[in-house]
């Protein structure tokens, strides 16, 4: 896997704060995305960090993604299968995390389905970006969703 490219796409996605700030659902978190916990009215953890220490926290929470992936879909060969997709789970992963990709009703569901295919241009992987455009967390991120869709149905970086 092409880990700068991984890179390069959640610091697109996610950007790179390197003071700490509320996210979306009023969550510190700091960096590439790291969160650092609720707002709990006191001062969060951490609040300024240097660009590498941003790059630190971005490998170690990687780490935690790429093994839920793994996790997620262990019978899937990713050898076999495109570097793209393979990031596009990951970025989507470090998004969502565990608790969301665990309980998915509909995205998991549809992935584990594709990955069983042993063509890579099978329908399936069609369904999943489907799944993906059509939840609530597709519709909350917007672009990324379209970019992880096009990504997991086609096995391409899109242009």
């Amino acid at each position: 896997m092409d880990r700068s490219k991984l890179h390069n796409d959640l610091v697109r996605d996610e950007g790179c704060r390197l003071a700490a700030y509320k996210d979306t659902k009023g969550m510190w978190t700091i960096g590439v995305g790291h969160l650092l916990g609720p707002d709990t009215g006191a001062a969060p953890r951490m609040s300024f960090i240097t660009y590498e220490e941003a790059m630190a926290l971005l490998d170690w929470d990687l780490q935690w993604a790429i093994k839920l992936v793994n996790d997620l879909f262990p019978q899937t060969e990713w050898e076999s299968f495109s570097d793209v997709r393979y990031r596009a789970l990951i970025n989507m992963a470090f998004n969502r995390g565990e608790k969301n990709m665990r309980e998915s009703t509909t995205i998991t569901p549809a992935i584990l389905a594709a990955c069983q295919e042993t063509v890579t241009d099978s329908p399936k992987w069609n369904a999943v970006s489907t799944a993906i455009l059509t939840s609530p967390w597709g519709k909350q991120i917007g672009r990324r969703a379209e970019r992880l869709a096009f990504m997991l149905a086609t096995g391409k970086d899109p242009q």
